[in-house]
């Protein structure tokens, strides 16, 4: 779940709707000077379904056992999000072994994060996404599967759709995202998204097909309070009326 602070309260975000907004994004993704994903059903694949796994959570959600707060997922426990990022990348596995490597991948340098730190569970779990990956993409059985450009420009597509989703859903004023794929010769880039309200945002350079992008995603607004337990948080969310959230993506020269 992400937790969006506003004057009124809070926006909740379901990170099952922040994953379509992320494919919903990147449908776009591709210009004179962006190639699109390629394939790109099985990229925008990967981008809508991975956070798949929080479907189970979602049902659930949680309040922080800190400030009693609705729990923001960046503030949650590795071994639950551990279990989370497994079933994101296992769910579609038979029908989808591309898009599911390129989800496995991607949960994979969060879990290294947590990996340097030699915590065993991250061991585990960087194992078998090796593992899974090796298998799903037929590849060279090392300690560090040989992963080709289109793989990992696919895999930062990925990422990428994910980081603005995620730069809009919390309202971010600026970001900047490196190793961008662009143009014909492999050359990597910096965007910069930037907004002075947090619905109308800018980015340069312009990486879509379509001008301005207009997107929008689920929500639910509720009052900023504290809760005594998840019970009385999951009533209250469960009378919240779904609203929809616009946002619009323009080339930084419009504005």
């Amino acid at each position: 779940m992400i937790r969006r602070e506003t004057d009124k309260g809070w926006i909740l975000i379901a990170q099952t709707d922040h994953s379509i907004l992320s494919a919903e994004i990147m449908e776009f993704w591709g210009n004179s000077d962006f190639n699109p994903p390629f394939p790109k059903e099985e990229v925008l694949f990967a981008i809508r379904e991975h956070d798949n796994g929080w479907k189970e959570w979602e049902m659930h959600p949680k309040i922080n056992s800190t400030d009693k707060y609705p729990i923001n997922f960046i503030e949650m426990d590795y071994k639950d999000k551990a279990q989370i990022w497994r079933r994101s990348f296992l769910r579609y596995s038979k029908e989808h072994p591309y898009a599911s490597s390129l989800i496995a991948l991607h949960f994979d340098k969060f879990n290294t994060n947590v990996y340097k730190k030699n915590n065993y569970a991250a061991r585990i779990l960087k194992y078998e996404i090796r593992e899974f990956v090796i298998k799903n993409l037929n590849l060279t059985d090392t300690d560090t599967p040989n992963l080709n450009n289109q793989i990992i420009n696919n895999l930062r597509f990925v990422q990428v759709g994910d980081l603005i989703s995620l730069a809009i859903c919390h309202g971010w004023k600026s970001i900047q995202i490196d190793e961008i794929p662009f143009g014909k010769n492999g050359t990597k880039i910096s965007l910069k998204l930037e907004s002075e309200d947090s619905y109308n945002y800018a980015v340069k350079p312009y990486p879509f097909s379509k001008h301005p992008l207009k997107v929008s995603t689920k929500a639910k607004e509720i009052s900023k309070k504290t809760f005594k337990n998840n019970s009385e948080f999951q009533q209250i969310l469960k009378q919240c009326i779904n609203k929809n959230i616009e946002f619009t993506i323009t080339n930084i020269h419009a504005i």
